[in-house]
């Protein structure tokens, strides 16, 4: 977190980060606007297929 961010990351936001956030609904969702704008659109699904790198 930067500094002065009020944000925090405890348990609470990781269950809802990996459990509630990725809902089948929602996955429909991105999946259908994908299909929908392939010109617009880059699906990632791994690190690998990523430009971006972390150190």
């Amino acid at each position: 977190m930067t500094i002065g961010c009020n944000d925090k990351f405890d348990a609470e936001f990781l269950w809802w980060l990996l459990c509630r956030g990725r809902s089948r609904k929602r996955a429909r969702f991105y999946a259908h606007i994908a299909a929908t704008y392939p010109e617009r659109c880059i699906v990632v699904n791994t690190r690998e297929q990523s430009s971006f790198r972390l150190p």
